[in-house]
Parts: C-alpha cells; sequence; structure tokens
C-alpha cells in the first residue's frame, strides 16, 4: 500500500527489489535472454508505477500475484512475437518450442522463492549468525544434520531448533507480506 505514494522511495525501493529479479527470472525462464528479461522487467515495473497509484486490492477481481503473472507473461509474449522472424530464419524457434516447465507453474514457484528469500533477509537480525547458518545448510541447501552439526559445531537439538524457529518467524513474516497466498 505504500507505494500507492509515489514518493516514497523507500518503499518503491523495497518493491522493486523484491519484485524486479523476479520478473527478470521467470521471463529467463521463458528463454527470454539476459537483456530481454531485464527489458521485460523494467517495463513491468514502469507499468507497475503508473497504475499503482490508483490501484485497489480486492480480493474478489484477484489476487496481485495473479495481476502480475499476468503482466509479465503478456510482456514476454511481445518479446517473443517481436523476434519471431530472427528466430525462424535461425532455426531457433523449433528449439524453443517446447517448454519444459508450464509457465503458471514456473511462476508460482519463482513467486514463492523470491518472497521466502525476501522474508529471511528481513528477519536475520532477528537471530544469533549461527542460527541462520544452520536454517540454511538444512532447510535451504539440505545438508543432513549430522554435517551441519559437525560443520558449526551445534548439537542435532540446537539444529532442529534453530530450524522451528526460524521457520515459525518466517511464516509469520510471509503470511504478513503476502497473507494467505503461500
Amino acid at each position: 500500500m505504500r507505494v500507492k505514494h509515489r514518493d516514497d522511495e523507500s518503499a518503491w525501493r523495497e518493491f522493486c527489489g523484491l519484485y524486479s529479479p523476479l520478473l527478470k527470472r521467470f521471463a529467463r525462464m521463458q528463454r527470454l535472454s539476459e537483456e530481454e528479461a531485464e527489458d521485460v522487467a523494467q517495463e513491468c515495473m514502469n507499468s507497475l508505477c503508473n497504475v499503482m497509484e490508483s490501484f485497489n486490492y480486492s480480493r474478489d477481481r484477484g489476487s496481485f500475484k495473479n495481476y502480475l503473472y499476468t503482466l509479465a507473461v503478456n510482456r514476454i509474449a511481445s518479446r517473443k512475437r517481436r523476434r519471431r522472424p530472427r528466430l525462424a530464419e535461425s532455426g531457433e524457434l523449433q528449439r524453443i518450442a517446447v517448454y519444459d516447465e508450464d509457465p503458471a507453474e514456473a511462476w508460482e514457484q519463482q513467486w514463492l522463492r523470491q518472497h521466502l528469500a525476501f522474508c529471511l533477509k528481513e528477519i536475520e537480525s532477528d537471530f544469533a549468525p549461527e542460527t541462520i547458518v544452520a536454517f540454511k545448510l538444512y532447510v535451504l541447501k539440505e545438508r543432513p544434520v549430522g554435517e551441519v552439526c559437525s560443520t558449526l559445531n551445534m548439537t542435532a537439538n540446537q539444529v532442529y531448533l534453530a530450524k522451528s524457529r526460524v521457520t515459525r518467524r518466517l511464516r509469520t513474516v510471509l503470511n504478513e507480506l503476502i497473507g494467505d497466498e503461500f
């Protein structure tokens, strides 16, 4: 809601820091070049900047996540249409015609991953550094508890406790950020 005010620079910095990487990664997953993905992210953010002042969230009309997904898909499709003649000549069109992954499913995964990373960064200072490292090793990098224990000189109970405490706090912050969309 803070980005409804164009002059709230910190809100826009936070908003862009959260959603620009998501849009860029999603565009790359849809087989756009690095430059094209950057352009798509920028175009989406410009669009959002123009509509956020009058944006009224209504659960009945759909979620912001779906709005942003539709915006991104349309920008990506537009980019692909522009390069179609060049791709057809090079034979590249046949190579990219097969999708490895459903775009909607990829969007869901990237949406959650980006929000989790953002929330984890927000709460890191709430915990001792070794608690965060234990959580990252055990949960994010999926290292065995024994390996985490020996790496950090912790007991298994301490690793499980770190996981539990950080997960509980992450859920709270994530719920505040995106509600029941996760």
